[in-house]
C-alpha cells in the first residue's frame, strides 16, 4: 500500500509565508487521512 503522506520542502531560515500556510491548511482540510511532513532545509552545500 502506498503511504498517505504529503512531503513539502522549505528552504531557508525565514518563516513560511501566509500563502504557503493557507496551502498546508487546505491539504489538512481536503486530505484529513494524509500525514503532512515538512522537510526544513537551512543549509545547502554544493
Amino acid at each position: 500500500m502506498i503511504p498517505k503522506t504529503i512531503l513539502y520542502c522549505w528552504f531557508g531560515h525565514n518563516q513560511l509565508p501566509a500563502s504557503a500556510k493557507l496551502c498546508i491548511d487546505s491539504w489538512k482540510r481536503y486530505c484529513p487521512d494524509y500525514e503532512i511532513k515538512p522537510k526544513i532545509i537551512t543549509k545547502v552545500t554544493l
